[in-house]
């Protein structure tokens, strides 16, 4: 069967008509219903994934000790201060679930043991500001049994997860995109080992990719409802800095993005000005992420009970430059962010070599000026911008960000800090819009859906030993 296709061709003043064998796919508009249900398998399958680690016994080894004891101050309606200790619950938490327990128990000890513990037992991820732990205040327990508190609390991340996808089948659902590019966004976000670690244990990183998409949802309504874009921009941005200052990425890299898609240069007054009115709502957003973030920083350092330099533990004296090493590595981090599992048949590091191409070559087709490459589409992703501007604004914000972590750990500590891929997690639902929304209908089902809904097999299966190594976090 053939369907007929009407498209405007530049230079030619009437549009062409042709035939073709593709037929128009279903939009989330026309099924809603479908779309609700593809949201809700995803969330499902991400779930299950995340479950896996949140039954382990261990603590994970990036900080979730020092986590843990803030959500529960947060819950018992304490905001702690620089100066305040971990919670003996944390405490005995980490004598019984460590990665290297100094007293290896069934259950826990009556109180706390003598262990040394991180930066001297102080809650140093006080630094943090709070919205991105405000699922797990629903969730926090203080049964005696660490083992069962800690499950319950980890729990969540769950929540984080459902408000993600939905804030994707929001996005879909406003941009009127069709079920196989829905399927393609909620698979490689939701689907992704280091998210779904993430939401399996207790941190503000698992709020990342909801806090991704309501960006991309203030863009999309700043271009359609003119009046609320400087208010809304300016609100979501203080949300961003007060959930996580790392998340400050996500509107660097739209700002990037919108440059992009439309630069300033050689624009009379009239062009100039409306490319501005294009830049204001992420320009806001970034601005006042940084304005968010510092005003909690500024907060905690007025309640003070110690200098917040004598809690994190210096890790060396200052030796010459920042290492371009340190940045070197965390861009291989964020270009690794499918990679941390290293079974035998490493599924998603081959999903990594290929998107990661991918992404070049859209990239290398916005440099160009070229609209199409081969298996991808002309078409915009963000309102009116296109898969090539996203993933250069995408590029623009892991350069920048490893180059500004690694500078601002060395003035700090005298080392330059790795980025690690956890960092980026915000960054992966700008990824998937770029590539399931450019690719051709094939390339979405195989390479978007089919490889991390394998990957998540192997996983859940766990088909090699039962042991995933992740490594890149």
């Amino acid at each position: 069967m053939q369907y007929l296709a009407i498209t405007a061709v530049p230079g030619q003043p009437q549009a062409q008509i042709h035939y073709t064998e593709t037929e128009p796919l279903k939009t989330v508009k026309q099924s809603l219903l479908v779309a609700f249900a593809l949201t809700f398998i995803f969330c499902g399958i991400s779930i299950s994934l995340a479950n896996q680690r949140r039954v382990s016994p261990e603590l994970d080894v990036f900080d979730e000790s020092a986590h843990l004891s803030y959500v529960l101050s947060l819950a018992s309606g304490n905001i702690p201060h620089y100066g305040a200790t971990l919670l003996p619950q944390a405490r005995r938490t980490i004598d019984c679930e460590s990665w290297f327990p100094a007293v290896p128990c069934n259950q826990p000890p009556a109180k706390p043991s003598k262990y040394k513990y991180q930066d001297n037992g102080y809650s140093y991820e006080v630094v943090q500001p709070p919205l991105g732990y405000i699922p797990y205040l629903l969730t926090a327990s203080t049964n005696n049994n660490v083992v069962t508190a800690l499950e319950q609390t980890r729990s969540g991340g769950f929540i984080w997860i459902y408000l993600s996808g939905l804030a994707v089948l929001l996005f879909a659902f406003l941009e009127n995109l069709n079920l196989v590019t829905l399927a393609g966004i909620l698979s490689l976000t939701l689907l992704n080992p280091i998210y779904t670690w993430a939401a399996g244990t207790v941190n503000n990183d698992s709020s990342g990719v909801f806090i991704a998409m309501i960006c991309v949802l203030v863009i999309i309504a700043g271009r359609r409802y003119r009046r609320i874009a400087i208010p809304l921009s300016v609100l979501i941005g203080i949300v961003v800095g007060l959930s996580k200052g790392v998340f400050v990425v996500v509107p660097f890299a739209l700002f990037s993005a919108v440059i992009i898609q439309n630069p300033p240069f050689g624009k009379k007054r009239t062009g100039l000005t409306q490319s501005l009115r294009l830049y204001l709502p992420a320009f806001l957003m970034l601005i006042f992420t940084f304005v968010g973030n510092s005003l909690w920083l500024e907060f905690q350092n007025l309640r003070a009970h110690l200098n917040p330099s004598v809690i994190a533990v210096p890790q060396g004296a200052r030796q010459g430059l920042p290492s371009l090493s340190a940045v070197f590595h965390s861009l291989k981090d964020f270009f690794f962010l499918y990679s941390s599992y290293l079974g035998k048949f490493p599924v998603n590091i081959i999903l990594e070599f290929i998107m990661l191409g991918t992404m070049l070559l859209i990239a290398y087709g916005r440099v160009l000026g070229k609209g199409s490459i081969q298996f991808f589409e002309p078409v915009e992703v963000i309102v009116d911008m296109n898969a090539g501007s996203l993933v250069l604004g995408l590029f623009c914000s892991v350069i920048a960000t490893s180059i500004f972590m690694s500078f601002y750990s060395w003035v700090e500590s005298g080392v330059s800090l790795v980025v690690p891929s956890r960092y980026f997690i915000a960054l992966l639902p700008l990824m998937a819009i770029a590539l399931a929304s450019s690719s051709k209908r094939w390339f979405t089902a195989l390479i978007c859906i089919s490889f991390p809904l394998v990957m998540a097999l192997f996983q859940l299966t766990e088909v090699t030993s039962g042991t995933f190594w992740f490594t890149h976090f």
